[in-house]
């Protein structure tokens, strides 16, 4: 039921202690839904719909705290665009990037954001080898946005919906194509992590029991990513988190109502604009 996660959806994301400058939303194509979001959060942050005509498609939207940014630029792009292994009603959920260029409104500096939703089904071939083709396009396109941008960092952030040591017929899994092609992923640099150990998916909504896999300190078996790219090696990363909102006491259970079968994934980061 959607409506007694509202608040719950508030409160994981207004928490003291997360909070987030920029966040991003998937699954959130429904319009009832985005209206109903766009009012959670409207006393405190401007957002950006995607805008795909007659298309549901899911990175949606974008949120970002007006007080602190402007919006310079958004839009979509169609990640299979010119690739003739698909057809142009493939995957219409799935194929669609979501970008925003912010402006820092104290600095004046700027980055770009990406929202994705890669398609789901973690056995499937076909589905690894689309994940892996919607990689490819949207990594080098992201960076060549970039460059015209002279050179402003790009973070692309969302649900990969693969884990990172899966190997399909020799097929890569997106977090580790993206990596291939020049981003970071941020735990590998953060000075400290939070919850590291949690898969980021799979917490059942009735219960709120946790799908917890222990001896994952690596945190491998996460679906759920934020990537960088800093041509001018000008990001540094401070805390990585998953975030839960444990009962008191557990380090198993999370509260209910549960907002998401998925838990929100937050980077500090510091942005040293040249």
């Amino acid at each position: 039921p959607w409506q007694p996660r509202l608040e719950p959806i508030k409160d994981i994301i207004l928490r003291d202690d997360h909070h987030p400058d920029v966040f991003c939303l998937q699954e959130t194509s429904n319009e009832d839904k985005q209206n109903d979001l766009i009012d959670l959060f409207n006393s405190e942050y401007d957002h950006h719909l995607i805008g795909v005509k007659d298309v549901e498609a899911s990175p949606s939207l974008i949120f970002w705290k007006r007080e602190r940014f402007e919006l310079v630029d958004a839009g979509w792009t169609d990640m299979l665009q010119g690739n003739n292994s698909y057809t142009a009603g493939n995957y219409s959920t799935h194929r669609y990037a979501h970008y925003v260029q912010l402006r820092e409104k104290a600095s004046g500096g700027e980055f770009l954001v990406y929202n994705l939703h890669l398609k789901t089904n973690g056995t499937s071939v076909n589905y690894q080898k689309l994940r892996y083709d919607l990689i490819t396009s949207i990594a080098p396109a992201a960076k060549a946005r970039s460059r015209k941008l002279k050179a402003i960092p790009v973070f692309i952030m969302g649900d990969f919906n693969s884990y990172w040591d899966t190997v399909y017929d020799g097929i890569r899994s997106a977090p580790t194509e993206c990596v291939a092609c020049g981003f970071t992923e941020v735990s590998s640099v953060a000075q400290t992590h939070l919850n590291l150990q949690y898969k980021t998916s799979n917490i059942n909504m009735t219960t709120g029991e946790l799908d917890w896999k222990k001896n994952q300190s690596e945190g491998k078996h996460r679906i759920d990513y934020i990537f960088f790219y800093a041509a001018r090696n000008n990001v540094e990363v401070g805390r990585y988190w998953t975030v839960l909102d444990f009962v008191d006491g557990s380090t198993t259970h999370v509260k209910t109502p549960v907002p998401s079968d998925h838990a929100p994934v937050n980077a500090v980061f510091t942005l040293k604009y040249q």
